[in-house]
């Protein structure tokens, strides 16, 4: 039987598109943690960078204690990100 991630539909022309994203591996989908690569015959292979596993659309994780969410910044890009904001001291208010 062949894997669903080798007749990916997302897959075009070796590309994926990020505002679509990956579906179909649960958890790690959305996950920092998932590395994933393409053929140029849009074969989508995807594994988990910390527990060294191969994802496999037709298990989808459910439950994982590595999980990162891809779209939640780390403390140095909040660092990065920090605008410092100097007030007077004895001015309150706006």
């Amino acid at each position: 039987m062949q894997d669903s991630v080798f007749s990916n539909p997302i897959v075009k022309d070796g590309e994926i598109p990020m505002s679509v994203g990956l579906t179909g591996y649960g958890l790690c989908t959305t996950c920092k943690n998932m590395d994933y690569v393409t053929s140029k015959y849009g074969v989508l292979l995807a594994k988990c960078d910390n527990m060294d596993l191969r994802l496999n659309s037709a298990n989808p994780v459910d439950r994982c204690t590595n999980f990162e969410d891809r779209m939640q910044l780390n403390l140095n890009q909040m660092y990065e990100m920090a605008t410092l904001i100097e007030a007077a001291k004895d001015k309150i208010g706006f």
